[in-house]
């Protein structure tokens, strides 16, 4: 990547919401349909589901109620 065209902003307040599960589609939808994008993210960290390794989620410990 050329360092120039690199942009510096301020992040978002928020990580959550519309914007958050806009992003999260646009980079799936490059490998499938909606149908199974919306299944597969539904399940992303989640009890029995997809642990996202690169997520700020904490790995449920055995005296959590997740776990």
């Amino acid at each position: 990547m050329d360092p120039e065209k690199i942009i510096i902003k301020e992040p978002p307040e928020k990580a959550v919401g519309f914007a958050a599960l806009k992003t999260a589609y646009s980079h799936v939808s490059h490998a499938m349909h909606l149908g199974k994008a919306f299944r597969i993210l539904k399940k992303l960290n989640q009890k029995n589901g997809i642990d996202c390794p690169g997520c700020a989620w904490p790995d449920p410990t055995k005296r959590s109620r997740l776990g």
